[in-house]
Formats: C-alpha cells, sequence, structure tokens
C-alpha cells in the first residue's frame, strides 16, 4: 500500500497564531450497531490570526429565524444557507459568532466523530477536540495517522493519538501530523519567508541561490541590453523536467547533485533554451554555493551571442 502524496508545500507557513470562530454548541448523535452516541460541541473555524479573517467570520454568522449559516453580501444584506431570497442585515437577524485568538500549539487525542461526503467523491473526517471544538481534517491527513499507526479505540471511541498542529497550506487551513513531510516543509517555508533578500550586487556569477518558494537559480551575470543600455540580471532556472508531475525523470532530478541539475539544463538549452532575464535582480534569500559553469556556458545558455568581460556577461 502506497503512504499519500504530499501536496506542494511552497507557498503556505505555520501561524504563530490562531483566530477561532465557533458556532453556538450543538448536540451530535450518531448511530453505530444500533448503539446511538450523543456529543456535545462547536462547530468551529481555525484560520490564521494574522491573515485574512472574513471568510471565518461569515461563515460563523448565524441566522436568528433559522440557525442557518448567513452569507453578508456588502455588508448589508444577507443569504441564508438553503433559500434562495435575500434579507437585509441588521442585528435583529443575525447572530455575530464567538471569536477567540489562541497560541498554535500542537494538540493530542482527538475523536473521530463521523464522516462526511463531499462533491465529487471527496470525504472529509470530523472530529472534536478536548475542548469541545468540532472540525474538519482532510482524508491524506487521517490516512497518515492509519499508516502511522496512531489510530486507537479507548473507551469505545476512536481516538487520534498523535500531535497535530494548524498550518496554512497556499491560501487554506489544514490540519496536519507534527513532523509530518508536510509540517516540516511548511517550517522551512516559514523559514525562508523571514529571511532577508540577497543583495543583487553581491551575487557571485556562478552562485546558486534559493528563492523564497524554494526554487533554485544559478545567477549567470549581468547582460547589457543594446536598446536602452542598461544592465540586466540573467538566471539560469533549475526546474524540475516536468512541473506538475510525478514520473521518473523528476525523481531522477531529485536524487542529482546541484553542478548535475545545472549541466542537464545546459544541455537542454544548448537547442532550445535560454536564460532568465530580468531588469533587477531576483529576490533570492540564501546562497547554496557555486558551480562550475564551464567555458562556453553563458553562449550556449543565452538566446544570443555574449562573452564574459571582468565578471559579467555582455551581450555583443
Amino acid at each position: 500500500m502506497s503512504t499519500p502524496s504530499t501536496p506542494d508545500v511552497s507557498r503556505g507557513t505555520v501561524p504563530d497564531k490562531l483566530l477561532v470562530v465557533m458556532r453556538p454548541v450543538k448536540e451530535l448523535t450518531q448511530e453505530i450497531d444500533g448503539v446511538e452516541y450523543k456529543a456535545e460541541a462547536s462547530p468551529a473555524f481555525f484560520t490564521d490570526a494574522d491573515g485574512k479573517t472574513e471568510t471565518a467570520i461569515e461563515w460563523g454568522t448565524m441566522s436568528v429565524k433559522t440557525g442557518k449559516r448567513v452569507k453578508v453580501e456588502y455588508g448589508r444584506r444577507f443569504q441564508v444557507d438553503g433559500e434562495k431570497q435575500f434579507y437585509w442585515a441588521d442585528e435583529h437577524k443575525s447572530i455575530p459568532p464567538k471569536t477567540v485568538t489562541i497560541p498554535n500549539k500542537p494538540f493530542a487525542n482527538i475523536r473521530l466523530w463521523t464522516i462526511d461526503t463531499r462533491e465529487e467523491g471527496g470525504r472529509a473526517y470530523k472530529f472534536i477536540d478536548e475542548n469541545g471544538r468540532y472540525f474538519d481534517m482532510r482524508e491524506d491527513t487521517f490516512l497518515e495517522a492509519v499508516f502511522n499507526n496512531e489510530v486507537h479505540t479507548i473507551n469505545g471511541r476512536v481516538m487520534l493519538t498523535g500531535q497535530y498542529i494548524w498550518v496554512r497550506a497556499h491560501s487554506q487551513m489544514r490540519v496536519c501530523r507534527v513532523g509530518s513531510m508536510m509540517h516540516q516543509g511548511l517550517l522551512e517555508a516559514k523559514r525562508r519567508k523571514n529571511l532577508p533578500k540577497i543583495n543583487g550586487k553581491t551575487q557571485k556569477l556562478g552562485g546558486v541561490y534559493k528563492d523564497k518558494a524554494g526554487k533554485m537559480y544559478v545567477y549567470m551575470g549581468r547582460i547589457r541590453n543594446k536598446q536602452d543600455n542598461k544592465l540586466q540580471w540573467a538566471y539560469v532556472d533549475l526546474r524540475e523536467p516536468y512541473r506538475s508531475k510525478k514520473n521518473a525523470a523528476n525523481e531522477k532530478w531529485h536524487q542529482m547533485t546541484i553542478q548535475e541539475k545545472f549541466d542537464h539544463e545546459r544541455e537542454y538549452r544548448k537547442s532550445s533554451g535560454c536564460a532568465e532575464s530580468r531588469t533587477t535582480a531576483m529576490a533570492l534569500i540564501e546562497h547554496l554555493g557555486d558551480i562550475d559553469m564551464g567555458k562556453e556556458t553563458a553562449e550556449t545558455l543565452m538566446w544570443f551571442p555574449t562573452k564574459i568581460v571582468d565578471g559579467q556577461v555582455l551581450r555583443l
């Protein structure tokens, strides 16, 4: 059995603080093998306290009339879930949600309550934490708990005994296992985000640099543009052969050294590629080392004749 795939974590973070938006406490019921189980919990929406919180607040706003979610438009009118009619918003027709700001710390011992089937066959696992908050967990995260033997029955309850934490992957908040590949990747993305930008004038010819998204570039020097006589920065992007696919070529690429990746890109660009040219230096944050570019690297990687003079790649 293969383990769940890990999504791209080049953009995201592990928030320091969470804004928790909670709807009124509700009684939950379920029947298993003819036995009815009950619990009380507050449906909760977790979001980055330092990010945008409008969606979370909207999610938690309830209608006095029906007790269902209210969708507010333009701050003046709202629509109740399941109804086409719009109402003018006022303090008598909506219940503001309860909110609390908490530090984003690992938590454990969460109880599996039920499974929701979503559109297009998707499933969300519904959990209750020790504070009585009711929230979703993605299927891949739950399967990871299964693979790591962290799902146990304790006193008749299905519990996850591992450590979990809230993260933001791209723009979406979700729970992930502490120490998982996703968690480690997002911690690394957070570290990169806080690093200062490297001054373009200090970048070294043949230097390998990484940007905040984790992508690698080789600095090729400066190019003087004939049209406006301005110096531009030139880079070679050390990218995967097929960025959006998981295949043998990409697996081989990840096993290459940086020098091998550069030589691979150089051979490809001899016939069809070119370096990326920028009017200003890129926002690079880490210097990973230097490589041997070879005698004819500049000429073979540019789409026009060049020569290296005093560490600069000059256009002929």
